[in-house]
């Protein structure tokens, strides 16, 4: 959609997100009916109540 963000990779991640404010911009975000919490390194959790379904990303030239 055109958003340049600024990203933190981490190969060993079992989900990718996005903040709520580049969330807001992008066409296609949906409820998910049954929120999703994911506990990150530090140990805290993240509660998800959104998802970009099929969301296709790039790094230079690389698709994810």
């Amino acid at each position: 959609q055109g958003i340049e963000v600024l990203i933190l990779l981490d190969s060993s991640s079992s989900h990718t997100f996005i903040s709520a404010s580049v969330a807001a911009q992008l066409h296609g975000c949906t409820t998910v009916p049954h929120r999703l919490s994911v506990q990150v390194a530090d140990g805290s959790r993240l509660t998800c109540t959104s998802e970009l379904v099929n969301a296709v990303w790039f790094l230079n030239d690389y698709q994810f």
